[in-house]
């Protein structure tokens, strides 16, 4: 379990993109530096997403907490080729991103508004 909850810290932070929010905007280099700094603090807010059906509200809260408007890695997730090495090397630990992120935004579910590359909460510039 520590190994997959590493390598999944690992993928997080190696997949950290361009921070667009409406103060200032981070290249991708800056997202992924901002990810590797802030790693004892994300480890743990991930864990719930690793049993996703036990704490959906978990770690949905969780990751809007560090992705979503205001977070330290706000929009982080909105470019198309970063979330997408993301969701591929996730899946070779059995977790499937865009599952997690379709949940958590869905309105009947969580509503969590978790911008990820591919739904309306990015900004379009992303």
């Amino acid at each position: 379990m520590k190994t997959v909850i590493a390598a999944f810290l690992l993928v997080c932070v190696s997949a950290a993109v361009a921070n667009l929010n409406s103060t200032e905007s981070l290249n991708m280099e800056d997202c992924g530096t901002k990810a590797m700094e802030m790693r004892a603090d994300i480890l743990p807010k991930l864990v719930p997403c690793l049993a996703f059906d036990l704490a959906p509200a978990m770690c949905c809260e969780n990751i809007n907490s560090l992705v979503g408007t205001g977070g330290p890695l706000s929009y982080c997730l909105c470019d198309e080729t970063y979330f997408s090495d993301l969701s591929e090397m996730a899946k070779a630990y059995s977790l499937d991103i865009e599952e997690i992120g379709a949940k958590c935004n869905d309105p009947a579910m969580l509503n969590a508004m978790i911008p990820y590359n591919g739904n309306s909460y990015c900004p379009m510039e992303a």
